[in-house]
């Protein structure tokens, strides 16, 4: 593993079938482990986990008590709308009987800001209980974004906020976490497939400073970029 001057680790996969194994094993380790405090993982949507939720469903592993999850963020759309990040985790969730209650969501049905606010309080009174952030993916886009921080403006809306809204033109809107939850998450995985994110990753594994995901996570202490 290389290390970069932000402490960011770097793992090369040879393909993206090696690395949705890798995200796999790191699921079931989270889901399956002992451990008397409660625990949650950030999950990211988009295509690249989805291959590693899949394998995790089929495994017929049964999560240990008290694991949680939420996402990193979540288009303005229904339920089962083939965009929404929540119902695409829900099949591996099912599968490995994590509660409801235990399962954090975005409320699409809401407007933009009071769902935002709906999911900072959410997420708020999971850090107020001592909920433990052990676990984060990230997805990272060809243009820099992770989570829904998009850009500058995002980032300074993103600095004091747990969870805030993101409005988009042309939509869907979306709810994203903050710059303060990501602070709280004890270890956070950027996974990136594909050749047309080739060169985002190795600018944000060289300069992560020029990157907007980069600039999101630069105070944290424990990044790891999986590169396939």
């Amino acid at each position: 593993m290389g290390v970069t001057s932000l402490d960011m680790k770097s793992r090369r996969f040879p393909d993206s079938e090696s690395l949705s194994v890798a995200l796999e094993r790191e699921l079931l380790d989270f889901f399956v482990s002992e451990g008397a405090s409660p625990r949650a993982v950030m999950l990211a949507g988009g295509r690249t986990p989805l291959e590693a939720y899949r394998r995790v469903a089929a495994a017929g592993t049964r999560a240990a008590p008290g694991r949680r999850s939420f996402f990193s963020d979540e288009r303005m759309v229904p339920f089962d709308s083939p965009d929404n990040n929540f119902s695409q985790g829900v099949p591996m969730l099912d599968s490995l009987g994590v509660h409801s209650e235990d399962r954090l969501r975005v409320q699409t049905n809401l407007a933009l800001e009071e769902a935002a606010d709906r999911y900072e309080r959410d997420l708020r009174n999971w850090i107020a209980a001592e909920v433990v952030f052990e676990l984060g993916i990230l997805g990272l886009g060809a243009d820099g974004h992770t989570a829904s921080i998009f850009s500058d403006r995002d980032l300074e809306a993103a600095r004091n906020r747990i969870a805030f809204g993101v409005p988009k033109e042309p939509g869907p809107d979306r709810v994203s976490v903050g710059v303060p939850l990501l602070q709280c998450i004890q270890r956070v995985i950027l996974v990136v497939a594909g050749a047309e994110k080739a060169e985002i990753a190795n600018r944000i594994l060289m300069a992560p400073q020029e990157v907007i995901a980069g600039r999101a996570l630069a105070a944290h202490s424990n990044v790891e970029l999986w590169t396939a």
